[in-house]
């Protein structure tokens, strides 16, 4: 395993390879498929695109205060399910696929903003109080690739789709780096998913 962060134009890669196959997956759903039942429990596929667009925000949030020299985030990793409810909650009620455009837009422009930083900015970020390393910007980047990347399985799940991420390797080492977890032998992406909580059948 490896503790380097990948280079910026990886990581680029890789979040827009998430963000395109949430974008991707979601553009044949149909009116039943966004009430569907996600595998996040009590969502359906709506909340869920209203959950990936709010992430962006608190993305955006964490840019900002790391620009401002911040060094605490503005909430705790034990309040996320909380934050999580609560702008999900703030979202004015939209289509499906308006959420997801919106997503994409703001991904991209977290993107363009991440390009221009130094990675190795610290970033307050909730994700700060698990981790065994401290989180820079670039270390962020390369493990939150992965909030798209599980997410677009997330989205799959919905309709049958399969979907496997295509950097599944790296995005599985900087769980490895960021989490301090031990390395296994096997399947990358099955153990992504399962470090994420979920329980895939490959």
């Amino acid at each position: 395993m490896s503790r380097r962060t990948p280079s910026v134009d990886s990581i680029l890669e890789m979040q827009r390879d998430g963000i395109g196959a949430i974008a991707d997956i979601t553009s044949r759903f149909d009116d039943a498929d966004w009430q569907s039942p996600s595998p996040c429990e009590g969502w359906t596929a709506l909340d869920l695109a209203g959950h990936v667009l709010a992430v962006t925000g608190n993305w955006h949030d964490a840019l900002d205060d790391a620009e401002a020299g911040a060094s605490t985030p503005r909430f705790g990793w034990d309040f996320m399910s909380a934050r999580n409810a609560a702008t999900l909650a703030a979202l004015p009620t939209d289509s499906g696929s308006n959420r997801i455009s919106s997503f994409v837009q703001r991904a991209e422009e977290w993107l363009d903003r991440f390009e221009r930083l130094d990675p190795g900015l610290p970033l307050p970020v909730a994700v700060q109080d698990i981790a065994a390393v401290p989180i820079t910007v670039g270390l962020f980047g390369w493990v939150a690739a992965g909030e798209w990347y599980v997410h677009a399985w997330d989205f799959g799940q919905v309709t049958g789709e399969e979907y496997r991420a295509p950097h599944a390797g790296s995005l599985y080492n900087a769980m490895q780096v960021v989490y301090g977890l031990t390395p296994r032998e096997g399947d990358p992406w099955e153990h992504a998913l399962r470090t994420s909580g979920r329980r895939p059948t490959v």
